[in-house]
């Protein structure tokens, strides 16, 4: 992430939270501390699977630096003034939701240790979440996206509708595991304090209250049972457990 307030050297630490890419190469190596408190946001056009217009992971500079004025450039176009007297939209869609005005995606491309990426994902080197079953995985995802955007879903209660429609967790999964970015809503808020880390994401408010202890066992000993399975994931990692 990058920090709209103050940058502190946190890559690190984000990196046990699973986040896909939180500060930027060259960050000051400040201690974890009071300095890691603060506004921080993730936005960028980089997203979890590589799309097939790119071949690598690495995006050279001038392709990078390409994308981001057209977006600019496209974002500038779409914000302009409207014409109050052209009258109404003429294109009968009525599945559209947002315009630009409401998006805020970002424009770059995220960068790690100074190079612009393709995608989360690095391994394997196609940057593709590696299902047993592509289709299969997918199906669930694409037909509860197909319903929501046409309201054709067998709903016959709110209990059946899914959680994301529900606004119950972020959209975007942008409240993680991992914490991705997605169409708008993507700055976080970090508090950091002897005894807790707590992420309040943006996109549905989304908390995740992470408790630090002292070693692995003692988080290990902390778990909850496992009939009890957060919507937002529970982690072990460095000797510290994080929970949410």
């Amino acid at each position: 992430m990058v920090a709209i307030g103050k940058l502190a050297g946190v890559v690190g630490l984000v990196a046990v939270l699973a986040a896909p890419a939180f500060a930027q190469a060259g960050a000051p190596q400040a201690s974890i501390g009071r300095d890691f408190d603060g506004v921080w946001t993730n936005a960028s056009s980089t997203h979890l699977e590589r799309p097939a217009s790119f071949k690598q992971l690495v995006v050279p500079k001038a392709e990078a630096d390409a994308m981001r004025t057209s977006a600019l450039s496209r974002a500038k176009s779409a914000n302009a003034p409207s014409d109050p007297d052209a009258g109404a939209f003429t294109d009968n869609n009525s599945r559209a939701g947002y315009n630009s005005f409401w998006t805020d995606p970002g424009f770059g491309l995220a960068t790690i240790r100074g190079e612009a990426r393709s995608s989360y994902v690095t391994d394997p080197a196609d940057g593709r979440i590696p299902f047993r079953d592509r289709a299969k995985s997918l199906a669930q995802t694409i037909r509860e996206g197909i319903e929501y955007q046409s309201g054709n879903g067998a709903y016959e209660g709110p209990e059946v509708l899914p959680l994301r429609e529900r606004c119950l967790i972020a959209q975007s999964d942008g409240g993680g595991p991992v914490m991705l970015n997605g169409l708008y809503n993507n700055n976080y808020e970090f508090h950091l304090t002897p005894a807790y880390l707590v992420i309040e994401v943006e996109m549905v408010h989304d908390a995740r209250i992470i408790p630090i202890y002292a070693s692995a066992e003692k988080a290990r000993a902390s778990h909850k049972p496992a009939v009890i399975k957060p919507w937002l994931g529970t982690r072990l990692r460095g000797g510290k457990a994080t929970r949410s």
